[in-house]
């Protein structure tokens, strides 16, 4: 019985001619179909290897949540979202204080005129 790794039709596609088989230990082995089945692997390796890892930021994409986007960008992204809130938030608080402090130093000032007026007014009726 002889046995091949792939059939003729295989290696035809790949331009071989007919193999001749040799027999080493119980499996018969063709040197020409051991380097087009070393190459198939590796084509095979790479194309799993890429599957894995799609954006090649170390982490498999089944425990990626965006397998298509690197890692550090996603990272960056947070960061400086992190930062806009940070500054909005660092903005509205300094406007409202300056809000307060405005109606503060208004209320003095109507407090003051309020003041003078009614010692102006005590003043003409002393007269």
């Amino acid at each position: 019985c002889r046995m091949a790794l792939f059939s003729h039709d295989f290696l035809l596609g790949f331009g071989f001619p007919y193999p001749k088989l040799y027999q080493r230990g119980s499996v018969l082995v063709n040197p020409k179909e051991l380097y087009a089945l070393k190459i198939l692997l590796w084509s095979r390796a790479l194309v799993v290897q890429h599957a894995l890892d799609i954006d090649g930021d170390g982490i498999p994409n089944i425990d990626d949540r965006f397998p298509t986007i690197h890692n550090t960008y996603i990272h960056i992204g947070g960061v400086a979202l992190f930062v806009g809130l940070l500054g909005t938030a660092l903005v509205v608080s300094r406007n409202r204080r300056r809000k307060r402090e405005f109606e503060r130093e208004r209320k003095r000032r109507i407090e003051r005129e309020k003041s003078e007026i009614i010692g102006m007014i005590e003043e003409t009726l002393r007269k």
